[in-house]
């Protein structure tokens, strides 16, 4: 008779171990294909008027409007690389009127992203664009200016400005 090296129970760790090595094998592979898009959601839209903010927005009409400006969809790509191949940090807001129909939102939110490496999406919600901004900020969804095209000074006299409005 062949007598066994291991005792009866000491299997019973190894088989455990090599069933959960297998499954942290498998478990990425099988969440590997999940779709979606990466975005996320604005606290707020107040700004001191020092940023290079660029806004989205996708009226209820469809005409989609970048940081005020009305834009073409098919010159979006082009405008939004050249907004970005110069920036480290890639951050898109965006809007869209209560009756955008929810698909051209998500084809529209990818074609940016696929237009941008390392694109990143913040949401706007009416909830984040209806916050009060502090004294000396000012509120960008709510008061559309040519942000990122506009010089520093003039960012913060209107800061300045919306802030003595708000009070």
């Amino acid at each position: 008779m062949r007598s066994n090296p291991l005792p009866p129970n000491s299997a019973i760790p190894l088989v455990a171990l090599s069933l959960f090595l297998i499954l942290l094998g498998i478990f990425p592979i099988l969440h590997s294909d999940t779709t979606g898009l990466p975005v996320q959601a604005a606290e707020n839209t107040c700004d001191p008027g020092d940023s290079n903010i660029f806004f989205l927005q996708i009226s209820n009409n469809g005409k989609i409007l970048l940081n005020s400006r009305l834009t073409e969809r098919n010159r979006l790509p082009a405008e939004l690389e050249e907004i970005y191949k110069p920036r480290a940090e890639r951050l898109l807001y965006i809007s869209a009127g209560e009756n955008v129909p929810f698909q051209q939102m998500v084809d529209t939110i990818s074609l940016a992203q696929h237009s941008v490496d390392d694109l990143r999406v913040t949401l706007v919600t009416e909830a984040a664009a209806d916050i009060l901004c502090r004294q000396g900020w000012y509120n960008w969804a709510k008061q559309p200016v040519l942000m990122n095209m506009m010089p520093p000074q003039r960012k913060r006299a209107l800061a300045i400005k919306a802030a003595k409005t708000n009070h």
